[in-house]
């Protein structure tokens, strides 16, 4: 669950919360997803620094340096929105050291790259980031990254030349924010054929106020969704339920 305030509305009251078919192109995808045994789903947040955590995921009292440490007990992947913001390799290797078996974290590239360079020119600072990577280990997961909003078809050959470059590399998932990726349908398609050559998954958003986002578009073998409530509202149990 995030807390993002992208999508948020004031009033839910009317809006369609009803799930878009599968694409057809879907079945490929989930063959192998029939048996219960094949599916492993990883549910976390966006962070574990939340105080509201206290006294209900953690115990009262519990050190902001041991939050990590709860957490990682309580869900088995995060979110990690903060590496959108900078990254610090011994700190990452710190987080890693800290999880069980099994947890993985799920770090966003940072803003130099996909918002300030908009994945063009920015192949310095995603090679420090690869590297940085590393220190994760079996508990690095997808990464993920947002496409800018202002970041639509026109400018897809960039994004392209990016996945060249890093998808070999980083597993991929992106979430694509310009309404034209779901306006243009050639565009999407030709999009997710790409994706699918590398291995990129298409985030799945579910969030009230585009539910243009939520295109229930599969391009590997695994998904990554992004579920924004309204505040405990009713629908957000019934969403999630769905």
């Amino acid at each position: 669950m995030n807390r993002m305030e992208f999508g948020r509305v004031p009033d839910v009251d009317r809006v369609d919360f009803t799930l878009p078919p599968d694409a057809g192109a879907n079945a490929s995808f989930l063959k192998g997803l029939e048996s219960p045994k094949s599916q492993r789903v990883l549910v976390g947040t966006a962070g574990w620094t939340d105080k509201g955590f206290l006294g209900k995921l953690y115990p009262k009292g519990t050190k902001s340096q041991d939050y990590l440490h709860h957490y990682a007990r309580a869900f088995p992947t995060n979110e990690l929105n903060s590496t959108y913001y900078g990254h610090d390799a011994m700190r990452m290797a710190a987080w890693a050291a800290s999880v069980p078996e099994g947890f993985v974290f799920c770090p966003k590239l940072p803003s130099t790259i996909s918002h300030e360079k908009e994945f063009e020119g920015a192949e310095r600072e995603m090679d420090a980031f690869v590297e940085a990577l590393e220190c994760f280990g079996d508990h690095l997961g997808r990464t993920w990254t947002i496409l800018p909003p202002s970041f639509g078809p026109h400018r897809a050959p960039v994004f392209y030349a990016f996945l060249e470059r890093y998808a070999p590399h980083v597993k991929l998932g992106v979430e694509l924010r310009h309404n034209r990726w779901f306006q243009d349908r050639k565009a999407l398609d030709e999009l997710c054929a790409v994706l699918a050559r590398h291995g990129v998954t298409p985030m799945l958003t579910d969030v009230a106020g585009r539910r243009d986002v939520l295109h229930m578009r599969l391009c590997a073998p695994d998904a990554m969704v992004r579920f924004v409530g309204n505040s405990g509202h009713s629908s957000d149990y019934e969403r999630l339920d769905d």
